[in-house]
């Protein structure tokens, strides 16, 4: 054996001595002993050189409180004490020592209360760690969360501002093309027709996914419980998806648990997005079979039930390996499926963030080729039979185009494209329409001529369309009141309802306007609902 090695790895002939009185006074934090007073009996050399005292200068002529700065002495006399004398000991509290310069130093301090043979209080053992570099450093993450925010809040600005943007020449573009699908043309041009209105379906998608995915990532997506009829908000989801897919050739079935109650206290607008982009996918992913939203009430008190939700489809199910990884931002099943079927693979991942709002998550059961059932389960609290928000009530199937013959209507929309194709759309129904560029002019035609309803975008110069609603709710006139206003706007937002609930508009419109949408609409306040 090499003997360097041996002589390293054999016992040493003698041990180096440590000096417990130099381990204590030199020791890398501070020591000190107080009387139960606070009287300092013995501090170390460490405390006294980050503190800049003399050692004759602080024991048995100061007090530990003396050295201790105005916020931190109040807390050390109201929390501080207390818990030492009541506990006897007190873990990482947080002072501040006036150093001899009058310089401040941060410090994290632990402390122990020594007591005799018969648990009498002698004497407080305390040590003094320096926390300058720890609050530098929480300094740091503090200023980097702040530019986190930042950074988050103008992404989602951007992305709110692009999505305007975008939204408002695309829904002149899907407007037209649902003008040219009604009108006389060849085969080919039938053909043109219908890639184009996929496409900007597709776009539209590509949108939603984005706008809410970068809300939800900056936190700015919150419950917005109302009254709500479960019932009537599945059924309208229903109904704006059948024709998708019985145009597929599936079956579509809605299954409702009849104890279901009228009313429950709800975010339809949350639940309606989650039920939409499940429903949405089942119909996509479904080539044959059929497609079904069941809903059942697993638990029911007097005050709250829960209820599950169950989208299931006979479509071309998930690979067991990939089952995993569905909920994950941008992801899909496969590569190929991607291809053939479009999409961001953000749907999942958004409905399970959404979901998570009510301490719920989706779940999923899958076979590949025979089919996938997702499902989640809410609890709500039931609600007495008060009448909905407007603004959550949803959409009944449109009527006879004719309904809406003789109806008078203000378009107020400074955006020409737009004023374009809402007067298109209501001209085909009969209607008569005036337009208003601003607010302002809104405010003036309403107040020279009875209209059946108004058309209200959110967004215009001189006076919006928040101002415009409220001057005209304001007014004397009695009929101005009722007038039905329906806000236009890119984007809704929850705390936006709020909003436009608040100034007085009737319901809301999101951009880009779907016609058939719009056509219920209008039937429902011009002509009622039973129209």
């Amino acid at each position: 054996m090499d003997e360097r090695f041996e002589r390293s790895h054999s016992a040493p002939e003698a041990l180096p001595e440590e000096n417990a009185e130099d381990l204590y006074e030199n020791a890398p934090c501070g020591y000190l002993s107080t009387l139960l007073d606070g009287t300092l009996l013995k501090v170390n050399t460490t405390f006294l050189s980050w503190t800049g005292y003399a050692r004759q200068d602080l024991v048995l002529c100061k007090r530990f409180l003396d050295l201790l700065s105005p916020g931190s002495r109040i807390f050390y006399e109201t929390h501080y004490a207390p818990l030492l004398h009541m506990q006897g000991f007190v873990r990482e509290i947080a002072a501040e020592l006036i150093c001899a310069d009058g310089s401040r130093l941060p410090t994290l301090i632990n402390a122990t209360l020594k007591k005799d043979g018969d648990g009498r209080p002698l004497l407080i053992r305390t040590t003094v760690l320096t926390a300058t570099d720890r609050r530098r450093y929480e300094r740091e993450l503090l200023r980097e969360r702040q530019r986190a925010e930042h950074a988050a809040k103008v992404k989602v600005d951007f992305i709110s501002m692009i999505s305007h943007e975008i939204r408002t020449p695309l829904n002149a573009i899907l407007g037209i093309g649902h003008l040219l699908e009604k009108s006389d043309l060849t085969p080919k041009q039938q053909q043109l027709v219908r890639v184009l209105r996929t496409s900007s379906d597709n776009l539209l998608g590509l949108i939603n996914d984005i706008l809410d995915f970068s809300k939800i990532e900056a936190g700015k997506v919150s419950l917005e419980e109302r009254n709500c009829d479960l019932g009537q908000l599945v059924q309208g989801i229903a109904d704006n998806l059948r024709v998708k897919a019985e145009s597929k050739g599936l079956a579509f079935r809605i299954d409702l648990d009849p104890r279901l109650p009228e009313r429950v206290l709800a975010d339809p607008v949350k639940i309606g997005q989650v039920l939409t982009n499940l429903l949405g996918n089942a119909i996509k992913f479904t080539l044959q079979g059929s497609v079904a939203l069941i809903l059942t009430i697993r638990e029911q008190t007097s005050d709250s039930l829960a209820i599950e939700f169950r989208v299931a489809d006979t479509g071309i199910g998930i690979a067991a390996e990939r089952l995993p990884h569905i909920f994950e931002e941008f992801i899909q099943a496969s590569y190929e499926i991607g291809l053939q079927y479009g999409g961001t693979g953000l749907g999942l991942s958004i409905s399970n963030k959404l979901l998570g709002l009510y301490g719920s998550r989706l779940e999923v059961e899958s076979e590949e080729g025979r089919g996938t059932t997702f499902f989640f389960t809410l609890r709500c609290r039931t609600s007495p039979a008060a009448g909905a928000s407007p603004l959550a009530a949803a959409a009944p199937v449109p009527t006879d185009p004719r309904s809406l013959a003789g109806a008078k209507i203000l378009v107020a929309d400074d955006n020409e494209v737009n004023v374009m194709v809402l007067s298109a759309f209501l001209r085909k129904w009969g209607v008569e329409v005036d337009v208003a560029a601003n607010g302002r002019q809104a405010v003036d035609r309403t107040a020279e001529r009875a209209y059946d309803l108004v058309l209200m975008d959110l967004r215009m110069p001189e006076m919006d369309g928040y101002a415009a609603t409220r001057t005209i709710r304001a007014r004397a006139d009695a009929r101005l009141p009722a007038l039905p206003i329906l806000a236009i706007s890119t984007a809704v937002r929850s705390d936006q309802k709020r909003d436009l609930d608040a100034v007085g508009f009737t319901d809301f419109l999101s951009k880009p306007v779907d016609p058939d949408a719009l056509f219920a609409m209008l039937v429902r306040y011009i002509r009622g609902p039973g129209a």
